[in-house]
């Protein structure tokens, strides 16, 4: 499903490697059991995809294929061979995943946008002619994962669609099903206003955040929380609709109504 790319430690971590190494009866803790494994996978099934981020998906995937289709003309002639149906399915799956650990019912563009990267980087092949260039599969994500247009799509829309003709979960959005022992990742507490991870891979992420959509101008997605919700009201009275700003790539234009 994803290729995680993991360079060497550092001199403080390997340091850490070699003295918990020098412990020959330590022992791991025990954090999940099997049950708990299915339950989360079960409630992961549950999580609402809208058809706005079915399609951001879907995009994102086809520009690795035919990149004109989608006004990513700027790739064409790089790939050799694009992704295939997996990733797109991988694409889904794994935002719903992302959006449950973030204690969501639903699942956003920005979850789509963040695993893309570990989703993709193994499954393009790139033309002769970019290698004799010197691009690299990370030049062409990069560029396509900054530079693709991603759709808005607010929370109200979220909880009034159905999800594959079926109702959604009924479930607090403020709520994580199930609870583990494990608490969820740092980067995940202060979700979904932190901006999204650079597309690029942890040993290159500093260096290509110049092509990061959270360093370029433009429109950012906008996420009205409705009541009920553990965000704050803004200033200007009780009652008033939250909204969290999300960064992404430029927003496509879409006919106003």
């Amino acid at each position: 499903m994803m290729r995680v790319p993991v360079g060497y430690p550092t001199i403080d971590e390997e340091r850490e490697i070699v003295r918990r190494m020098d412990i020959w009866a330590s022992t791991a803790d025990p954090i999940l059991d099997p049950s708990d494994v299915v339950a989360m996978q079960k409630a992961s099934g549950e999580i609402f995809v809208d058809q706005k981020v079915v399609d951001y998906a879907l995009r994102i995937v086809t520009a690795t294929r035919r990149p004109t289709d989608v006004g990513m003309g700027q790739l064409d002639g790089l790939l050799e061979y694009g992704a295939s149906p997996r990733a797109s399915i991988a694409l889904i799956r794994g935002a719903a995943a992302m959006a449950l650990l973030r204690g969501r019912s639903y699942a956003l563009p920005q979850d789509v946008y963040e695993i893309a990267y570990d989703v993709l980087n193994h499954r393009v092949v790139l033309s002769y002619e970019a290698l004799a260039d010197g691009v690299t599969v990370d030049d062409v994500l990069v560029e396509l994962l900054s530079k693709l247009p991603a759709p808005r799509i607010t929370v109200s829309e979220a909880h009034s669609a159905r999800h594959w003709g079926a109702a959604v979960p009924t479930r607090s959005v403020a709520t994580t099903p199930p609870a583990v022992p494990a608490a969820p990742p740092p980067a995940a507490a202060s979700l979904p206003d932190a901006p999204p991870v650079s597309a690029a891979p942890p040993e290159t992420r500093g260096v290509a955040d110049d092509a990061a959509p959270q360093d370029t101008p433009g429109p950012a997605l906008e996420v009205a929380a409705p009541a009920g919700t553990d965000s704050a009201p803004p200033e200007g009275g009780e009652g008033a609709e939250a909204t969290t700003t999300m960064p992404l790539p430029a927003a496509e234009e879409t006919p106003e109504g």
